[in-house]
């Protein structure tokens, strides 16, 4: 399998559809992405959750493309797969998450570097 690396970061309010299509869509890989928390100053509550590290290729086109994301679950659908919002999931859906993102490749800026310019900070628990 061929893998690409990204910094893959969403809005607080796209984080649940992210993880379900996830899991949904790449399976075990895809379980447990978008949980860790950021925020402007580290403290609860978060406004974006962040996932870093290998992604399949197959599942580049999906991050950064709505109508391939939106393909790709109707084809998952199609399939018998149970996937998010079964064939309710809409393009509209699709692009709302896929335009609020921020997709970073790895090999251009790393996580921290990209959590600070964009002014974001990992949520702690006890933030100083």
């Amino acid at each position: 399998m061929t893998y690409i690396h990204r910094t893959l970061i969403v809005p607080a309010e796209h984080a649940p559809l992210a993880r379900s299509l996830a899991a949904h869509l790449a399976g075990p890989p895809g379980d447990g992405m978008w949980v860790v928390g950021l925020s402007e100053d580290g403290s609860e509550p978060a406004t974006h959750y962040v996932s870093s590290g290998p992604v399949g290729a197959e599942f580049g086109p999906m991050l950064t493309d709505a109508a391939a994301l939106h393909a790709a679950v109707t084809a998952a659908a199609d399939t018998g797969m149970q996937v998010p919002q079964g064939t309710g999931l809409t393009l509209a859906d699709c692009e709302a998450l896929v335009t609020g993102s921020i997709i970073v490749d790895l090999a251009v800026e790393g996580p921290f570097e990209t959590f600070d310019r964009l002014g974001l900070k990992l949520v702690s628990e006890n933030p100083e």
